[in-house]
């Protein structure tokens, strides 16, 4: 699974997009190995709408692995109990909305713990922004990303959404 992985980053460096079918594979990958790295349980679960065709549709590569790390390193480990992502993939309005969503601790409670993790120096949403960026620079439609703060019903954080506009047509 590793050199699986290894090889598959390689492989999407030198290319500007991947199929969905590709992309959700190279992440259920990923999110396997990282349960076996931390040993804590990871539940991945992927929705696809059906009017979206995974071997034709593109994404931006490497776009949603920087989003499950972000989950999995900033609100997941810390909350030392059984982690789970959901990733939505719809069609809506010529766009693919993709979600992802994890029951981590929040970015609240993840900013307060952050000198715990001051080994791990996070570029992905950096990065990711700068992709997005590049993407707009070459597409009619634009790419779009926002990140929302999800809370149980007594207040307390349930963990984080990341959503992601990508249009079907992508150049």
């Amino acid at each position: 699974s590793f050199s699986k992985l290894i090889r598959d980053t390689i492989e999407m460096s030198s290319v500007d997009k991947i199929t969905v079918e590709a992309e959700m594979k190279y992440i259920t990958n990923y999110v396997k190995l990282q349960g076996h790295r931390l040993e804590q349980e990871i539940e991945l679960t992927i929705n696809i709408d059906p009017k979206i065709d995974q071997k034709v549709v593109y994404l931006p590569c490497m776009m949603l692995q920087p989003i499950v790390e972000n989950a999995i390193v900033h609100g997941i480990i810390p909350k030392n109990e059984k982690g789970e992502i959901t990733i939505d993939l719809l069609h809506e309005d010529g766009m693919l909305k993709i979600s992802v969503t994890d029951n981590g601790i929040g970015r609240e409670a993840a900013a307060k713990q952050k000198a715990k993790y001051a080994k791990h120096k996070s570029f992905a949403t950096q990065i990711m922004r700068d992709r997005i960026d590049i993407f707009n620079y070459y597409n009619d439609r634009k790419l779009a990303f926002r990140i929302e703060d999800l809370y149980h019903d007594d207040g307390t954080a349930a963990g984080t959404k990341d959503i992601l506009f990508v249009p079907l047509e992508l150049k």
